[in-house]
């Protein structure tokens, strides 16, 4: 019938126009059908460096070790916004108009920077480099569309290095509409890719998600004895016993067996510290501002050492009542002084004594 044949040529029509879009809309992108769009294949040695230039942060990770035994120091710190001047308001006498108007975009400064080992989520974001891998890839794009996609003055960079010397720098763009993957353009090249949030999003905020909280750097239950030492000369040795079944291990002193429960509850809140902040470069913590309260070593494998001490805090102190804030060092924190909570500080303190004189 006359309709069924309207419907008919109805339909073919609005099939061709959605064509005919979507060719528009893949032009110059690469599709994934034929497999995964690989931007950087750092080799078996994994990567050397990586540098996050961005607009409202930076980041670097120096990495140490080989493949899957890989860690990160890293070095990050946010921007802050500088303020511009205030726009002259309207009215104001003919001078107004030479005056400076605030910046058509904000304005960042140099970040202030604090180091720090790297955590779990720098593991994940190894994972993500091995290899890098983009969502779509354009190419040839018109400068019209770079310039939506804010590649034509990019804010923000990435620059990583393998082992194997292969070097990857990208310009960052804007991310694209509707979600967080981004925008970002090789640079030497006109290749545009498409990344995962997933692999910007750490870096962004590197100062805080980078971070390993666990000072202690190694498995407690790797360790078999430790040494405790008191500024005073007062010592003691203590060992791990059943370590084979860490459900049921504990920590005891052969001179005071006695004492076993509070042994092992001291020393599993040692185990326990963590870093609550680390200083900023330019702010570290020296020795000479640190009162020592307790040094222990972890003989054999691993190797390992915890310092726990207090630094007098002004601010908070009393002429007859000091208030201390809590650091620690360990050779994971490459013997940097950071803070730990003043609780856990208080605690160690008031029950050392009697394990070092029973």
């Amino acid at each position: 019938s006359m309709e069924t044949t309207f419907y008919g040529v109805a339909l073919i029509i609005s099939l061709l126009l959605c064509w005919s879009s979507w060719k528009s809309e893949s032009s110059g992108q690469q599709q994934t059908n034929q497999g995964p769009i690989v931007v950087f294949e750092p080799g078996s040695g994994g990567l050397s460096e990586l540098h996050w230039r961005g607009e409202k942060a930076v980041a670097s990770l120096s990495f140490a070790g080989k493949g899957e035994e890989q860690t990160a120091w890293v070095q990050a710190g946010k921007r802050e916004r500088i303020e511009g001047p205030q726009t002259a308001p309207a009215g104001d006498d003919d001078d107004s108009a030479s005056q400076a108007r605030e910046p058509a975009k904000p304005v960042y400064g140099e970040p202030a920077l604090r180091s720090f080992p790297g955590g779990k989520q720098v593991a994940e974001l190894i994972e993500r480099f091995k290899p890098l891998v983009a969502l779509r890839k354009f190419n040839d794009l018109d400068a019209a569309t770079l310039s939506e996609m804010g590649l034509d003055d990019p804010a923000s960079s990435l620059t990583v290095s393998s082992l194997s010397g292969k070097k990857l720098e990208l310009s960052i763009g804007d991310k694209a509409y509707g979600s967080s993957d981004t925008y970002a353009l090789e640079t030497g090249t006109a290749n545009v890719y498409l990344l995962s949030s997933k692999v910007l999003g750490a870096l962004r905020s590197a100062e805080g998600r980078l971070m390993e909280r666990n000072i202690l750097g190694f498995d407690a239950m790797e360790a078999s004895e430790v040494r405790l030492s008191a500024p005073g000369g007062s010592t003691r040795k203590l060992r791990h016993e059943g370590t084979h079944d860490e459900a049921n291990a504990y920590w005891s002193d052969p001179d005071a067996p006695e004492q076993q429960e509070s042994t092992d509850g001291f020393m599993k809140k040692l185990l326990n510290l963590r870093a609550i902040a680390y200083p900023l470069d330019t702010e570290r913590i020296s020795d000479d501002q640190v009162e020592r309260i307790l040094r222990a070593d972890f003989p054999g494998k691993p190797a390992a050492h915890i310092e726990l001490g207090r630094v007098r805090d002004e601010t908070r102190s009393k002429e007859d009542e000091p208030a201390w804030d809590w650091h620690a060092r360990t050779q994971l924190t490459r013997d940097v002084w950071v803070k730990v909570s003043r609780n856990s500080g208080l605690e160690l303190y008031d029950n050392l004594q009697k394990l070092l004189d029973p």
